[in-house]
């Protein structure tokens, strides 16, 4: 991990819950302005495009490499710190009518998708077609801001029940974490907290065992 990477990750923040668990953030980080990444569930439904065409949600599943699967995605007017443009713009200064899309490279090339294209997407049940604007370089070792296949245009998705996540750099202090996941989940049941240095710790422990064994019997082998 690298050491500014978050070890926290808040999930299922409700919007109404928001300014609460911000001003809680700032509780463990002064002078770090949390951050929290509205999200939604969707679907690829169909493909419109110079190279792919797939005209039913059947189509994109049957095409395979997980394209058929559900999608978090997100909104934001701007870039994030751990994605760079490979190609169109983030966001046109005149964009079209209609929903924009920015997709990650990857899933680009493997899907054959280019600027220009459209994409239609099943949110909540909600069906609508959006335009590739751009296609997306994402560094996913950068986890300050998250990952997303795809980054929406806001004034789309803002009326659609999301909730927030939040990558958060917890205190180092095994006392202090233990202390703070309390006080959270005290005030907000419902937010979940996902430990990724425990995480970390526990497969490591794991690892360690697996060595030693392997040690152990490679020894008696060989003896």
């Amino acid at each position: 991990m690298r050491p500014e990477a978050p070890d926290l990750f808040l999930i299922d923040v409700q919007p109404d819950q928001a300014d609460a668990v911000r001003a809680l953030l700032r509780t463990v980080s002064p002078g770090a302005e949390p951050v929290l990444i509205p999200v939604l569930r969707a679907r690829i439904t169909a493909i419109r495009g110079s190279e792919t065409e797939l005209d039913s949600y059947d189509a994109v599943r049957s095409r395979g490499g997980g394209l058929g699967r559900e999608y978090v995605v997100t909104y934001r007017p701007g870039l994030a710190d751990n994605e760079r443009l490979v190609a169109g713009q983030f966001w046109p200064s005149s964009p079209p009518v209609g929903a924009q899309v920015s997709i990650e490279e990857g899933l680009a090339e493997r899907q054959r998708l280019k600027v220009g294209d459209a994409m239609r997407f099943d949110i909540l049940g909600r069906t609508f077609e959006a335009t590739i604007a751009s296609i997306r370089a994402v560094d996913w070792a950068d986890a300050r801001e998250g990952g997303f296949m795809f980054v929406f245009r806001p004034g789309v998705l803002e009326s659609a029940p999301a909730t927030y996540i939040s990558p958060v750099k917890g205190p180092p202090a095994a006392a202090a974490r233990a202390r703070f996941q309390r006080d959270l989940t005290a005030r907000f049941p419902n937010v979940s907290v996902i430990d990724v240095r425990e995480i970390l710790a526990g497969v490591t422990r794991v690892l360690r065992n697996v060595s030693l064994a392997i040690t152990i019997v490679g020894s008696l082998v060989l003896l």
